[in-house]
């Protein structure tokens, strides 16, 4: 071989790596750029879901001197069934649709370090929500709603405490840096112009304190999801950790703690499995004598026409508003 076809060679070569390279300079740029992006502007394409829990994020690490005289931290139920506006003192709704305890705790201790102790902390938590962690990964990871030290203290939690919803495998990763995770919420926001929507949540929940409904229909007799998906009830064992924690930290604060379950429709209690109703019934009972945890209310019924959608409350929130507020004064 010659030195010219030699020269020829080595160019090729040279560029050929030049290409490679700037490839894969470019696909780094515009693969960080949407991830950005994706990870950045939420509030334009997740569901409702997610300024709700970007309002609860935002009140407990915002620092404030007004003292409350209640929060209520707990589950969509908890969000739509406690109205704050109704009360003539101070009071917020901290709820989330589908946290759990775990999450619970730290709205409580992020709460806490910002804002005066409030007189009164009240928990409602569905079956569901008491039996596994079901949003662990789609929301509570992926809307950045725990700084990353909490999220490795829940992870590591799970070597001792299991939790079926959330299972083994740490997932936090793939949210980190995977656009895949992202994508499919994406597409959906973009078709159904979801900004629009959850523009309208965002100033709703400041002006209510935290309070949203989920259904808006007069008046509902299709079944909750304790009728669909659960016969019976067992509660997680990381689950009833985080719960008992969460109790813990309010009794040390010297905060009166109060349990209300959020009512089923007519429908689901004629439905519901009576193994379901006893053992959950049983189980906030012993977490009561446990804790000394005031229980307003257990499993009940209320009228279909309460109710917006199979699970939550909308012309009956009024009504579980009155029913806490007077047990806690």
């Amino acid at each position: 071989m010659n030195s010219k076809s030699m020269h020829i060679d080595n160019k090729s070569e040279s560029n050929s790596i030049r290409f490679v390279l700037v490839a894969l300079i470019t696909f780094i740029i515009f693969y960080s750029i949407s991830l950005f992006s994706v990870q950045s502007y939420q509030m334009y394409y997740e569901s409702r879901e997610y300024p709700m829990w970007l309002h609860v994020k935002s009140l407990i690490n915002g620092k404030s001197d007004v003292k409350q005289k209640l929060v209520v931290i707990g589950d969509s139920r908890a969000k739509a069934g406690y109205e704050p506006v109704l009360s003539d003192d101070n009071t917020l709704n901290l709820a989330v649709g589908g946290s759990t305890p775990i999450e619970g705790y730290y709205i409580l201790k992020t709460f806490l370090r910002n804002n005066p102790v409030p007189d009164n902390l009240v928990l409602s938590y569905s079956p569901l929500h008491l039996a596994h962690s079901m949003f662990f990964w789609e929301r509570t990871v992926k809307y950045d709603f725990l700084p990353d030290n909490e999220l490795d203290e829940i992870v590591g939690e799970l070597k001792q405490h299991n939790d079926p919803g959330i299972g083994k495998e740490n997932l936090i990763w793939k949210y980190a840096y995977l656009t895949s995770m992202y994508i499919s919420s994406v597409v959906e926001g973009v078709k159904k112009k979801r900004w629009i929507i959850n523009d309208k949540v965002k100033i709703n929940l400041i002006s209510s304190k935290g309070h949203a409904y989920f259904g808006t229909r007069h008046g509902v007799s299709s079944l909750n999801g304790e009728v669909k998906l659960a016969h019976d009830f067992n509660s997680s064992e990381l689950i009833n950790y985080y719960f008992i924690k969460l109790i813990e930290l309010a009794k040390s604060k010297s905060m009166k703690v109060s349990w209300y379950t959020m009512p089923f429709n007519e429908a689901s209690c004629k439905k519901v499995s009576p193994e379901l109703v006893k053992n959950f019934n049983k189980y906030i009972q012993l977490i009561s004598s446990k804790t000394e945890m005031n229980v307003i209310k257990n499993i009940h019924c209320m009228d279909n026409k309460y109710f917006g959608d199979g699970s939550h409350v909308y012309m009956g929130s009024e009504l579980t508003t009155k029913d806490i507020l007077l047990a806690i004064e």
